[in-house]
């Protein structure tokens, strides 16, 4: 009786051992973004190799994400839209009609988006945006 008991116990221990983890649900990209910093990454013109990145905050303004556009606000008392684009999102690109900017983090509480640059001049830089909710 004893050992049917243990036997019992065992199974049920190897069915809880063996279940999958659920999920993560994917975190919300649209809502408000609070700007933290924004760096600017410097490479070299060969290899591209990361030489620099320059951090400054960036509190003065926020980000809203709706299905379609990028609405760059300021924090200034008139709080106009500084910037407003329309994109389409496939994966972590989105496309805009100016460019491509890449997420390269999402999570619930924090965004980090990488825009290419826009200049052929040496050495080439990128712009690396961090936002919190």
């Amino acid at each position: 009786m004893i050992r049917c008991s243990l036997s019992y116990l065992g199974v049920a221990l190897l069915a809880v051992a063996c279940t999958k983890d659920a999920a993560k649900p994917v975190p919300a990209f649209e809502g408000r973004w609070n700007g933290v910093n924004a760096a600017t990454v410097y490479y070299t013109a060969v290899g591209g190799q990361m030489t620099r990145q320059s951090v400054s905050p960036m509190t003065s303004m926020y980000l809203v994400v709706t299905q379609d556009s990028l609405l760059f606000y300021g924090t200034q008392p008139n709080g106009l839209a500084l910037v407003n684009r329309a994109y389409t999102r496939q994966g972590n690109v989105l496309t805009t009609d100016k460019t491509s900017i890449f997420i390269k983090e999402l999570s619930d509480d924090r965004l980090v988006v990488r825009f290419p640059g826009f200049s052929t001049n040496i050495p080439y830089y990128e712009w690396e945006d961090s936002y919190s909710r």
